[in-house]
């Protein structure tokens, strides 16, 4: 083997070692939730490119009743979409998380990763944001409902996650 093509496949290796669990899944299907724009609730929407489209779940302003997302699989993707209101997304656990700029391989128990992460870029886990999306994929590790509220409004806004049942279970 040349020195060169030595390098490029060092360069390579390198530069997906630091991805191992995003290597595992291909992006699946979308899932819509919607920080209301007037309200302090969520709304899981049934079409995933349309926030006016109809609610599949809405939280309804209390920690006792959360929006319910009960339909994901490995590989899927869950994304929070915030408008002027001030919202964020915030894991009952942070560790169930890998946000942009953690290493993978220290996250063992993690059951999401942040997606769309540039080199330096602030997770938006966590984080209070207007006008802007978050993006998780549902790792293969995911099995337990994962219970979520809105960073800046807290239990008013809750949420839970949920794989799909289903009849082989």
């Amino acid at each position: 083997m040349t020195r060169q093509l030595r390098i490029w496949v060092g360069i390579v290796l390198a530069s997906t070692a630091a991805m191992p669990v995003l290597a595992q899944l291909s992006l699946g299907p979308t899932h819509l939730i919607v920080g209301d724009p007037v309200d302090l609730i969520w709304r899981y929407k049934a079409d995933p490119n349309n926030e006016k489209s109809a609610d599949k779940s809405i939280s309804g302003g209390s920690a006792t009743t959360p929006v319910v997302i009960d339909d994901l699989k490995p590989g899927d993707v869950v994304r929070i979409t915030v408008g002027e209101l001030l919202h964020g997304f915030s894991p009952n656990k942070p560790d169930l998380v890998v946000r942009c700029g953690d290493d993978p391989n220290t996250m063992k128990g993690a059951v999401l990763q942040e997606l769309d992460c540039q080199p330096g870029q602030a997770s938006k886990v966590d984080i209070r944001f207007r006008n802007g999306t978050l993006r998780l994929q549902v790792l293969q590790t995911f099995r337990d409902p994962m219970d979520f509220l809105c960073t800046a409004h807290g239990d008013t806004m809750s949420g839970v996650l949920k794989l799909q049942s289903s009849p082989n279970r």
